[in-house]
């Protein structure tokens, strides 16, 4: 458990409990626990944690109050008396903590070590940095303990203590670091230094206690060794790159130069660096002893032409050597793989270097799309395509849907990374058109980041962009919050021309031509218009048809089904209207041609007595007819027409001989052999022309056979010439295509009679005989028999009550189980019926008929048999 002497006021201790934190004001008469956030208690859980810190100095100024106190893997801190311990603001980012140490001159300063690295933060915790540095490369193992050693004028040091002893580093630049000699190499759990009397308390395990006397000069002169080597140069612009600095090159500034001192040709975060200052020199401290390349660690788009071969300077350094005059040229590149990028948007924007337009340092494989190039400076061109023209490398956005105000667009990125790690994507359109990206809504994209691959951008435009020509900023690199303007260290800038439209479909004038009496023709009315993709454009409304037509939207939207009136030939127009899914709209106009036909074949259907009809009863004899009609202007006859006429074989069949029209006496035609078509029927007139008017060309005698609604049909004759339609005073034959062909539809109807029988009313088929089929037609009626089933007379009201009920089958049911009893017929009071003088006769025989029925509600005989009851039974369930 940690005791710890307050280092400003003697008589305040903090001790770190398991499960809580005490502070005692008075040499520990009195304690009171420390809470955490919320009033938890916080405690210090390992057993190898020390990470109490207790009191501190700052810009000169004692805080008693400051405490910092390391539970588990986490920082807490106190800055005045009154406060409970918070969590530092930022995470602290090691393991769990073993020893907490600050700067005896700056209590926001604060060094945190866990059991492999050293974390400080220079600000309380609000950020951090790790500065382990080379400490295990220096020999150091598993860190236990921590503190800060200084004087009142010499710089900070952080003195580490592992389980190999102890190693130091300067506490102004810490992570480079030299071992502390003269200490047993033994686990260093605990130290402490008295700054009065400058001695620093090393407490160890298994090798007992030692004072350091003289700390401060014994810790900085083991600490110097990190200076004692140095070296230095120059770095200049080498323009004409002949390795010479001639006269007019200038030198550049805020390049890393470091000590290679892994050769690995980079540079790691252990390494001595110096950045070239504003006159382009360099001194690189604290390079240890032996032998290293000194080397330019250059920031993409610059390449380096001196010293030629590896661009390095081999230098043995030996102790507190100083090397000068260690020189490097550098050109800024060009060319597809090295150099800068730039954009190439037009005045006023900012593309050129004088301008400070944008710039990126080309990594190769890092950039947007699949190529980047090099030039010098930006390329503005009134399209944005300068950049294009010489190496096309603006491959990186595609816009994929058209930029309408008030919606929403979609911009497809294409990012390459190669072997670096994602970058971030900023983005602006100009929307207002004033020359520049700052307005309110035109950046569209910011720090989005990006790994390599395809990513889809979704854009608002606002509903007060203007339409027009647009220009778009894409930079793709590592800086955050990057403008559209300067340099970035790496990736690429693509400029682009947009264009801003209408939006919404455009609708053109279309002009189909159909049929006369045709039905439901589509109509592609889309098929000429312009629709953006991905506008889910519908056709939402059309105006009525002006000659008596009907036009319909089709389930889909995308087409009209038109039906002109019947008879109607001539022009019909009407309108329609597309709507998109921003509710923009667009209307045209469609233009019908109803094509007059030159003549007409069409079926109708007579009764015997030739009265016009078109329902029919089951069992009824009907005339199938044809007749035809001169549609032309002149109207003076058709002179010969044969066709095919088609019918349902299963609900119809032709009774009789065909019959012809008296106005068709010759080349008279119609075979009837197969079933469900009548073949090539027709005929041909003499010498008189018969006029405009319809006339009958055949009548077919038929018959309804089954219920339903069924469609004869008509079909061009197959026997060409011989078979053409023909009219008066026209040599050449009608085509096909302009002969109106209508059939017709005919409704069968089962006609069920719910009457009584005068004769016998048990014989509910009116068939002189009372058997099962009387009771059954009942049930069948009772249960919905299909259509066609039955005669076509069925007296069905047994009861004659005047409804058609179970009763009236069980009526007949308990006859006929009379009569199987050999009891003779039932009076006719006895079924409630009305008389009849008519003797009904049973062709059932009283045996078969007991194998069927059993009287309802009546006992069964002993000589009937099992079966009768359930014969009964499956009769009964039909009810």
């Amino acid at each position: 458990t940690p005791v710890i002497v307050n280092s400003v006021v003697g008589s305040r201790l903090t001790v770190g409990g398991r499960f809580g934190i005490f502070e005692s004001l008075d040499r520990g008469t009195n304690f009171r626990e420390i809470f955490g956030p919320g009033g938890a208690s916080l405690g210090i859980l390992n057993t190898d944690q020390t990470s109490i810190v207790s009191g501190g100095w700052k810009d000169g100024a004692a805080n008693p109050a400051l405490l910092y106190v390391g539970s588990a893997a986490e920082l807490f801190v106190r800055t005045r008396q009154q406060d409970s311990l918070r969590l530092t603001r930022a995470q602290y980012p090691g393991g769990t903590i073993r020893d907490v140490a600050t700067d005896p001159a700056d209590w926001a300063r604060v060094f945190v070590l866990d059991r492999d690295d050293v974390y400080l933060s220079n600000n309380t915790g609000d950020s951090w940095q790790k500065v382990t540095g080379n400490l295990h490369t220096r020999g150091a193992s598993e860190l236990r303990s921590a503190i800060v050693v200084r004087s009142s004028s010499g710089a900070p040091y952080l003195v580490v203590g592992t389980n190999d002893g102890i190693f130091v580093t300067n506490a102004n630049s810490p992570g480079r670091w030299v071992e502390m000699g003269n200490l047993p190499a033994a686990p260093v759990l605990d130290m402490d230094y008295d700054v009065r009397d400058n001695v620093l308390a090393i407490g160890t395990m298994g090798r007992g206690a030692f004072l350091v006397r003289n700390a401060y000069a014994e810790i900085s002169g083991t600490a110097q060794d990190l200076a004692g080597r140095t070296a230095s140069g120059l770095i200049w612009n080498d323009v004409d790159s002949d390795r010479v600095r001639d006269a007019g090159e200038g030198i550049h500034a805020g390049v890393t130069v470091y000590a290679d001192l892994n050769a690995n040709n980079r540079i790691d975060l252990n390494e001595p660096a110096a950045l070239t200052n504003a006159n382009g020199i360099y001194t690189i401290t604290g390079i240890p002893s032996g032998t290293y390349a000194i080397r330019v660690a250059l920031q993409p788009g610059w390449v380096q032409t001196f010293p030629a071969g590896a661009g390095e300077h081999v230098v043995n350094f030996t102790d507190n050597m100083q090397v000068t005059n260690l020189n490097f040229g550098v050109l800024e590149g060009s060319g597809a793989s090295q150099g800068f990028d730039f954009g190439d948007a037009p005045a006023p924007y900012p593309t050129l270097l004088a301008d400070n337009g944008p710039s990126h340092g080309i990594v190769p494989g890092f950039q947007l799309g699949s190529s980047v190039d090099g030039d010098f400076n930006g390329r503005p061109t009134p399209f944005a395509g300068g950049d294009d023209n010489v190496n096309d490398d603006e491959d990186g956005v595609t816009f994929i849907t058209d930029m309408v105000p008030g919606t929403t667009a979609t911009i497809q990125v294409t990012v390459s990374t190669g072997s670096q790690p994602a970058g971030l994507l900023q983005a602006w359109i100009d929307f207002n058109g004033d020359g520049d990206w700052n307005d309110a809504g035109e950046r569209i994209a910011t720090n989005m980041s990006l790994a390599a691959g395809t990513h889809n951008l979704t854009v608002n435009i606002p509903a007060t962009t203007a339409i027009g020509t647009k220009f778009a900023r894409f930079r793709y690199g590592y800086e955050r919050d990057l403008s559209y303007t300067g340099r970035a260290v790496a990736g690429e800038v693509e400029d682009y021309i947009v264009y801003v439209i209408k939006g919404g479909p455009t609708a053109n004038d279309d002009s189909y031509t159909v049929r006369r009496n045709s039905n439901d023709n589509t109509l592609a009315v889309l098929a000429n218009d312009t629709i953006r993709a991905n506008s889910a454009t519908t056709i939402s409304a059309i105006s009525t048809p002006n000659q008596g037509g009907q036009a319909r939207v089709s389930a889909n939207g995308q087409t009209i089904l038109y039906t002109p009136q019947a008879n109607f030939a001539g022009t019909e127009t009407f309108t329609y209207t597309l709507t998109d899914r921003n509710g923009l709209t667009e209307q045209a106009t469609v233009s019908v041609f109803v094509q007059p036909d030159l003549a007409s074949i069409r079926l109708g259907a007579t009764n015997i007595d030739g009265s016009p009809l078109t329902n029919v009863n089951v069992g009824q004899q009907f005339l199938l007819k044809g007749y035809i009609q001169d549609l032309t202007d002149e109207g003076a006859g058709v002179f010969a027409a044969y066709a095919d006429v088609t019918y349902p074989a299963d609900a119809a069949s032709v009774t009789g001989a065909i019959t012809y029209g008296v106005d068709f006496p010759n080349g008279q035609s119609g075979d009837i052999t197969v079933a469900g078509l009548v073949d090539e029927v027709g005929g041909f007139d003499g010498l008189d022309r018969i006029g405009p008017n319809e006339a009958m060309l055949f009548s077919i005698p038929m018959r309804a056979d089954r219920a339903g609604t069924f469609t004869f049909g008509l079909d061009p004759a197959d026997i060409l010439p011989q078979h053409n339609v023909l009219l008066f005073d026209r040599d050449d034959p009608v085509p096909t295509d302009r002969v109106e062909y209508r059939g017709v539809t005919l409704n069968f109807t089962q006609v069920v009679v719910a009457a009584t029988n005068p004769r016998n009313s048990l014989d509910v088929n009116d068939d002189a005989n009372i058997s099962a089929i009387d009771a059954l037609l009942v049930i069948n009626q009772l249960n919905g028999a299909a259509e066609g089933e039955g005669g076509p007379s069925m007296y069905l009201d047994v009861s004659a009550d005047g409804y058609i009920t179970a009763l009236d089958a069980l009526l007949v049911i308990n006859e006929l189980n009379r009569m199987s009893r050999g009891e003779g017929e039932a009076p006719a009071q006895s079924v409630s019926v009305a008389e009849s003088s008519a003797q009904p006769q049973t062709s059932t025989p009283a045996a078969a008929a007991s194998s069927y029925f059993a009287e309802v509600g009546a006992a069964t005989s002993g000589d009937n048999d099992a079966s009768d009851s359930d014969e009964l039974d499956e009769i009964l369930g039909l009810l």
